[in-house]
């Protein structure tokens, strides 16, 4: 039997694989751009958080917030000069993991 991972089936396993399996080790910042907190997000870079610091699943904070459908977050991030050309330890790049949420928003701010 074949089995069909749509792409909310694909957010919810990794929306619950961050929050299980790498948000509690997780930078401060990942935390919140997947949450969609903007203002926890600017206080964590305004505080000298680097931009582009990856979690132990090698994932950028604009790659959460972009998997996650956190625009605002992600128009945030790349102001401050995250970059949108790392790769997560899968090799997918953050418009890899937009398109993976279903986020044509999101998509559209990568260009």
């Amino acid at each position: 039997m074949k089995t069909l991972i749509t792409p909310t089936l694909s957010l919810y396993i990794y929306t619950i694989g961050l929050l299980l399996g790498g948000a509690l080790a997780s930078p401060a910042l990942h935390a919140a751009a997947v949450r969609g907190d903007n203002d926890a997000v600017l206080a964590e870079l305004q505080n000298g958080a680097d931009v582009n610091v990856v979690d132990g699943r090698q994932l950028t904070a604009l790659h959460a917030a972009s998997h996650a459908k956190q625009e605002e977050a992600v128009r945030t991030l790349l102001r401050h000069g995250a970059s949108t050309q790392l790769k997560d330890g899968r090799g997918l790049s953050v418009l890899h993991l937009a398109a993976l949420g279903g986020s044509e928003g999101v998509q559209i701010h990568m260009y």
